[in-house]
């Protein structure tokens, strides 16, 4: 057992290192920003939740949605680019799920745009296939390279066209076009 003392408690109490964690997630899951924060001082950022594929609290809050959760991991120190045993980041999911505010809030906080996960996909690339164009927009603007391949040799644009998304196929279309005319 150790010994945690939270914020704003008056008396210590104690708590194995796993029911701190089980207790972060579920401060997570109702959003609740207060317990969120204290409960992620005293796991120094090493919770995993191996019920939902080794999430982070990060990668967890990003998935999610919740904008204001992932502000708070973040100032309390949260690695923005740890990820999960699939080599994705929290960026990848908030992508993947069309989070645009926790998208710009990741690459406001130094998130790598192109981090490559275990199937050699970008978060440009899933923002695509999942026709999330305000995302994909925003990943391109900071950077992200839309020539990119997959592990199956699909750029985002294929990806996007494979799915019917075809708004956000034809808008990569042209700024990959506008990409060759300059180089």
């Amino acid at each position: 057992m150790n010994l945690i003392q939270f914020v704003g408690y008056r008396k210590p109490l104690r708590f194995s290192s796993l029911q701190v964690c089980r207790e972060l997630f579920e401060a997570l899951k109702s959003g609740d920003v207060n317990s969120t924060k204290n409960m992620f001082k005293c796991t120094n950022d090493s919770c995993t939740a191996n019920y939902s594929f080794f999430k982070t609290p990060l990668i967890y809050a990003a998935g999610e949605g919740r904008v204001e959760l992932v502000r708070v991991l973040l100032e309390e120190g949260s690695y923005v680019d740890r990820t999960d045993p699939f080599m994705n980041t929290a960026l990848h999911y908030a992508a993947t799920y069309g989070y645009l505010e926790v998208c710009r809030l990741l690459l406001d906080w130094g998130a790598k745009v192109d981090p490559v996960d275990t199937s050699k996909e970008t978060p440009l690339q899933e923002a695509a296939r999942e026709g999330h164009l305000s995302v994909v927009k925003l990943l391109v603007e900071r950077g992200a390279d839309v020539r990119l391949r997959n592990g199956d040799g699909q750029t985002a644009s294929d990806m996007a066209r494979g799915k019917g998304k075809t708004d956000v196929a034809e808008w990569l279309e042209s700024v990959s076009l506008d990409l060759r005319l300059i180089v």
